[in-house]
């Protein structure tokens, strides 16, 4: 394993980016696998004939099959209004599963062990603002991918370490105060399911996740949690409805931030780089050459850049791993 000095690096301030790799170790797919899923969706002979018979089928059959240099992501910036809402559809179907069975395959690996590194410097230090609060400010996290695995595991286990050695009295009033706990604002540029919430009606508290998605048969609001599947996101379809679910119902789950084409002006890619272009330190993980390129992430020519993998995103990276699972935090 490789040592990588996570102290030394949170004295100042320091970006965790995040790319597919990042996940794939918790069964998440790559792009030519998230392909794969893709083209199975838009198939004539799938199951769901909401993906197969969507006006922008034909593009994305098209593409899928002959375009093999880029990603779903290039391939959906180039669609039209019609392929970017297929996109968007397939995307949320996708994940949402692939979500529900991390959860129910229960994995553990480097997320884990990071954020038992991190926790540990937080325990040993002293209770005093001067002390605390950098080791909360200065890592700040950047995730291209849309599903939620890192940011679920890092909520849980941040929550579960404040709730067993810190009383809520310190939290609101003393050394604590004021700072943001449990990572609620990891930046995902390219869009997510939604953000992390404290309880959860599914997994029990911690490891909630909402949005600020619509009902289609009502007009509550309710949320997309970490492991939920468009069946129960929909609780009342199936007592009104006995065919298969159709793009409508779909549309109204989708969350209001997913997918952002005009990437280098959205708010959150801004939030992004300026995360970038202010830190000393970045931790690319899983992360390839072409999906580096293909972003528009900026970082700073100051920055010391750590990497994972077997290529140098940047000329002077300084190789960490071949996989997450090769650091010792």
């Amino acid at each position: 394993m490789t040592k990588f000095n996570l102290e030394s690096a949170l004295k100042n301030k320091t970006v965790l980016l995040l790319g597919a790799g990042a996940s794939a170790d918790y069964g998440f797919p790559l792009w030519d696998d998230l392909r794969k899923i893709y083209i199975e969706f838009v198939d004539l002979d799938f199951e769901h004939a909401v993906f197969s018979n969507h006006s922008g089928a034909t593009y994305w059959r098209d593409q899928l099959l002959n375009n093999n240099t880029d990603s779903v992501d290039a391939i959906a910036a180039k669609a039209q209004d019609e392929g970017v809402e297929l996109f968007q559809l397939m995307t949320i179907a996708a994940f949402l599963k692939l979500e529900q069975q991390d959860l129910d395959q229960a994995r553990t690996g480097w997320i884990e062990k990071f954020a038992d590194s991190y926790l540990k410097l937080v325990a040993k230090a002293p209770l005093e603002p001067e002390h605390i609060k950098p080791l909360f400010e200065n890592l700040s996290i950047v995730s291209l991918n849309y599903e939620r695995c890192f940011g679920v595991r890092l909520f849980k286990q941040t929550t579960l370490f404040f709730n067993n050695y810190y009383p809520n009295s310190i939290i609101r009033n003393g050394a604590l105060r004021g700072i943001d706990l449990n990572f609620k604002t990891i930046i995902q540029p390219h869009g997510s399911l939604g953000i992390i919430l404290k309880h959860s009606r599914k997994t029990g508290a911690g490891i909630g996740v909402t949005t600020n998605c619509k009902h289609s048969l009502s007009a509550t609001n309710f949320y997309c949690e970490y492991g939920e599947s468009i069946d129960d996101l929909i609780p009342h379809y199936r007592e009104f409805n006995d065919g298969p679910i159709n793009s409508q119902h779909l549309k109204s789950i989708m969350p209001v931030d997913l997918m952002r084409f005009e990437h280098q002006t959205s708010e959150s890619y801004r939030a992004a780089n300026k995360s970038l272009l202010n830190a000393k330190n970045v931790i690319i993980i899983g992360m390839s050459k072409d999906g580096f390129n293909q972003s528009f992430l900026d970082i700073s020519p100051h920055s010391t850049v750590y990497c994972t993998g077997g290529e140098k995103l940047t000329p002077d990276c300084i190789q960490i791993g071949h996989r997450a699972s090769d650091i010792n935090w």
